[in-house]
């Protein structure tokens, strides 16, 4: 009877990470292919730098399994800053984000 416990809280756990970690993963990718798609030929300015910088982790998802790009090819210098800027404090929030809900 323990096995077949052990047995169903595997499962759990692995359904649980399908739902908590790749589903979500993926409805960002299909979000940003929708809404961010970064054209190669396009010069970017400074609000672009921004929205690219908040679908930063779904491009990187994407530019792994597809040709898509995760950062801009031709863009302005205000791109750029904007860019970094946004992609640190995302990062950041990720990181001090998941400290923060860790039980005691």
């Amino acid at each position: 009877m323990e096995n077949k416990e052990n047995f169903l809280a595997g499962c759990a756990g692995i359904g649980g990470c399908l739902y908590s970690l790749i589903l979500p993963s993926l409805i960002a990718c299909l979000v940003a292919s929708w809404l961010c798609d970064i054209n190669s030929g396009t010069t970017y300015s400074w609000y672009h730098g921004i929205w690219h910088g908040i679908f930063f982790i779904p491009n990187l998802i994407r530019s792994i399994f597809t040709d898509a790009i995760f950062k801009a090819e031709l863009y302005s210098s205000a791109y750029n800053i904007f860019w970094w800027i946004t992609v640190v404090f995302e990062v950041l929030g990720i990181l001090i984000g998941g400290f923060s809900k860790q039980e005691v």
